[in-house]
């Protein structure tokens, strides 16, 4: 065989791995299987038979263990969507997403985003089944589940940045406007996600973990990357209402206009509440820095 003849050969062997490597698993008989009757025949033949083993079980081989390592990923980096899912279900929602949105990056966390905004996308029955014996999850708790699970990571892998340290500045900083931290994140919520996520840290099991009642009021919380990993907070209603001004206006402008907001009940003890949040955010690196 020439050169260009080998290459040639070899160029279509490796295309044909691919599919091969690519073919959905088979979800019909309730675990998910290798289709190896879908592959190329021209491939099992090249591939040849073992003594223990045909060539389209040793390609299958390939196939699943393919599958198996993008749908772990998946299950790592949406944990708590996974769980409200079922992890079954939850594979067979993150395959379709795989085979829509291939893989094309080294990083397996790439791969792994825009998987909330294929949900939102491809879920459009007001309930999800998630399997026989178990209550449809709400699609508005999945969804949250899944800004949840995003907004995790984007501040677990947010880029090192300074922290805000006002005591290094001098004159006054009512007229700046305060720079947000990449590695700080504020997410709603109206079940209560946020602490069911941090249970599921060493959670074994596949079946679906049911979800709790919904909050009597939403809520809010503030996430924030320490040397632990991810921590976060909960914020009380004007104080999330100053974070999200605050990001808008400069300090001064903020203030005056939480003050104008706020109930009159609330205006006396509203200068000492000010303070604390502000200082717990410059405490958790909510900021950077100022822009004046």
């Amino acid at each position: 065989m020439s050169t260009r003849a080998s290459h040639a050969w070899l160029a279509d062997f490796q295309r044909a791995f691919g599919e091969v490597l690519r073919t959905p698993l088979d979800a019909s008989s309730g675990s998910l299987r290798a289709r190896t009757d879908r592959y190329a025949p021209q491939l099992t033949a090249a591939v040849g038979d073992a003594p223990s083993c045909s060539g389209r079980a040793r390609l299958a081989v390939y196939n699943r263990q393919y599958w198996f390592r993008l749908l772990t990923t998946m299950q790592t980096s949406w944990p708590l969507t996974a769980r409200l899912l079922g992890l079954f279900f939850f594979n067979l929602h993150a395959q379709r997403f795989l085979l829509q949105q291939p893989p094309r990056h080294f990083d397996l966390r790439v791969v792994t985003l825009g998987f909330d905004v294929y949900l939102a996308r491809s879920m459009g029955a007001a309930e999800v089944d998630i399997g026989p014996g178990e209550k449809p999850v709400p699609r508005a708790a999945l969804l949250e589940a899944a800004t949840l699970d995003a907004a995790f990571a984007r501040v677990f892998y947010a880029p090192a940045e300074p922290r805000f340290d006002p005591l290094q500045l001098s004159g006054p900083l009512t007229d700046c406007k305060l720079k947000s931290s990449a590695a700080y994140a504020r997410v709603r919520e109206r079940w209560p996600l946020a602490e069911l996520r941090c249970t599921l840290t060493d959670a074994r099991s596949e079946r679906a973990v049911a979800l709790p009642e919904p909050h009597a009021h939403a809520q809010a919380w503030a996430l924030f990357r320490n040397e632990r990993g991810v921590a976060q907070v909960r914020l009380a209603p004007l104080q999330l209402r100053l974070l999200e001004l605050l990001e808008q206006h400069p300090l001064g402008h903020a203030l005056a206009q939480l003050e104008a907001e706020a109930e009159p009940a609330a205006r006396p003890a509203l200068p000492e509440h000010t303070r604390v949040w502000l200082a717990q955010g410059v405490a958790c690196g909510f900021w950077t820095g100022l822009d004046r």
